[in-house]
C-alpha cells in the first residue's frame, strides 16, 4: 500500500517526507507506534493491492464544466490538511510527463530567455522606468510548462549557474521554487503563473535601495534594517505603477516577510491574519535565501536548510506548509551533493517521487574521498536500506556545492 496521509503531522515521525510505499513489517510497526490510522492511495499502491481492494465508488451526477475541461491525464488528490482555503477546485495530482534528461534542452532555453528578460526589466526599474510586467508574464509561462512536464530539470539547471548578483539569482530561484511548491500543492497552471510571477518580483523594490545596503557583508544596524524593510513598500509601488492587477502577485509582495508567530514585518501579522499566499511566499523566500550565496552568509546545503525549516514549524511558518514544502523540494534534490553511509560521495541525478530519501546517485568519490576510475550510478530505491543489513546503502548527509572540489555542473546531462 502507498501511504499518502497520516492522522497526525508528518513532522516528528520517522517518515520525514510525505508519501511512501510500505515495504516491510518494520515500517508497519513504526506506523502503529505513531498513528491510529493512515490514508492509502489505491492508484499509487502496488498492483497486487489494487486488484484485491474494492474500486472506489465514483460520485453520481454530471461533471462540472471546469472539471470536464481538464485533460484526461489530470487526476485529483486530497486537499492537504490546514490548506483548504487555497482551493476552489480539488488539487491536481501532477505526474512527470518526460524524464529530466528529455526536459533539459527545453528547460535550458526557457532559463536563458528568463534571464534575458529579467535583466531587462530590473534595469528598467533601476532607471525609474515603468516595469513591463507583461514581459515577465511571457517568462513565467514557459517556466511553469517546463516544471509541469518535469519538476526537477529547471531547478537543477538554475542551481548550476553561477551568478554574482544575489538579487538576480534569488528572483529566478524563488520563482522556480514557487512553481515546484505550487505543483506539489496541486495548483492549476493559471494560478501557478501568478504564483511564479509574485516570487519573481519579491525583491523588485530593492532596486530603489542604496547599494551599500545590498552588498553589506555585516549585520545591518537598526537604521539600515528599517531602510531595508522599505523594499516591500517600494515593490508594491512599482507593481501598482505597472498597472498589473493580480491579487496573488500583490499578496506575495506585501506579505512575504510576515511570519506565523508575528515576528515579521512590515505589519507584524500572525497566523491566519497573513493571507495563505503570503505565508507560502515567506517560506519560498526564506528557503531560497538560505541556499544561496549572500554577501553576509554562505549558502547552506538543502538538507541543512530543510532541518532548519523543520525547526521553524509553528513559529516562523505554518507547520502544514513546511510539510508540503519539504515534500515538494526534497531533502536531497536533483543536483545535490551527498555523502553515503559508506563514505562515498556523489551527486543526485534523479528523484524517486515515492521515496524521496532514495534517489538515484552518481557516485564520484570512494570512501577515502578519492575520484573513482569511472563514476557509478546507483538507484537507492532498488538497494536495501535496513540499518541492520550489511549491504544497506543510504545517504547520511547533504554537502555544500564545491565540497571535495566537486562541481555538479561538471556532470550536467547533455
Amino acid at each position: 500500500m502507498y501511504v499518502t496521509r497520516l492522522d497526525r503531522s508528518w513532522l516528528g515521525t520517522p517518515f520525514l517526507l510525505q508519501g511512501f510505499q510500505i515495504e516491510s513489517k518494520e515500517e508497519i510497526a513504526q506506523l502503529r507506534e505513531h498513528c491510529a490510522h493512515v490514508f492509502v492511495d489505491r492508484d499509487l499502491s502496488d498492483r497486487r493491492f489494487q486488484e484485491r481492494s474494492r474500486p472506489v465508488a465514483k460520485p453520481k451526477g454530471r461533471t462540472s464544466g471546469a472539471a470536464a475541461a481538464r485533460p484526461s491525464r489530470v487526476t485529483h488528490k486530497p486537499v492537504p490538511a490546514g490548506l483548504g482555503k487555497l482551493y476552489t477546485d480539488p488539487p491536481i495530482a501532477y505526474q512527470n510527463l518526460v524524464t529530466i534528461k528529455d526536459e533539459l534542452p527545453a528547460a535550458k532555453a526557457t532559463l536563458d530567455s528568463a534571464e534575458e528578460q529579467l535583466t531587462s526589466v530590473l534595469n528598467s526599474a533601476r532607471e525609474g522606468k515603468k516595469v513591463n510586467v507583461e514581459e515577465l508574464e511571457t517568462v513565467v509561462g514557459p517556466m511553469v510548462d517546463s516544471v509541469l512536464r518535469n519538476c526537477d530539470a529547471l531547478s537543477w539547471l538554475l542551481s548550476l549557474r553561477d551568478k554574482d548578483n544575489y538579487a538576480f539569482k534569488h528572483s529566478l530561484g524563488s520563482s522556480v521554487v514557487a512553481i515546484v511548491f505550487g505543483r506539489q500543492l496541486g495548483l492549476d497552471s493559471e494560478l501557478l503563473k501568478s504564483f511564479a510571477l509574485g516570487a519573481l518580483l519579491f525583491d523588485v523594490g530593492k532596486v530603489l535601495l542604496p547599494d551599500h545596503l545590498l552588498h553589506n557583508p555585516n549585520k545591518l544596524d537598526a537604521d539600515d534594517q528599517k531602510m531595508m524593510e522599505q523594499h516591500v513598500a517600494f515593490g508594491l509601488t512599482i507593481l501598482r505603477a505597472a498597472g498589473k492587477q493580480d491579487d496573488v502577485v500583490e499578496t506575495m509582495l506585501e506579505y512575504h516577510h510576515e511570519r506565523h508567530d508575528g515576528s515579521g514585518y512590515p505589519r507584524g501579522l500572525a497566523g491566519d491574519d497573513i493571507p495563505v499566499f503570503g505565508r507560502m511566499a515567506g517560506l519560498i523566500d526564506t528557503y531560497d535565501a538560505m541556499t544561496s550565496q549572500r554577501p553576509y552568509a554562505a549558502a547552506k546545503s538543502t538538507s541543512v536548510a530543510m532541518q532548519q525549516l523543520i525547526g521553524m514549524a509553528d513559529t516562523a511558518f505554518q507547520r502544514e506548509l513546511v510539510e508540503q514544502f519539504i515534500q515538494a523540494i526534497g531533502v536531497f534534490p536533483t543536483g545535490a551533493l551527498v555523502e553515503m553511509n559508506s563514505g562515498e560521495v556523489g551527486v543526485v541525478v534523479e528523484q524517486n517521487r515515492e521515496r524521496r530519501l532514495r534517489p538515484t546517485v552518481l557516485l564520484l568519490l570512494d570512501a577515502a574521498k578519492q575520484p573513482l576510475s569511472a563514476p557509478e550510478s546507483i538507484n537507492l530505491r532498488l538497494l536495501p536500506d535496513g540499518r541492520d543489513d550489511p549491504k544497506a546503502v543510504w545517504i547520511i548527509r547533504g554537502l555544500e556545492r564545491g565540497a571535495y572540489g566537486i562541481d555538479p555542473a561538471d556532470y550536467y546531462l547533455d
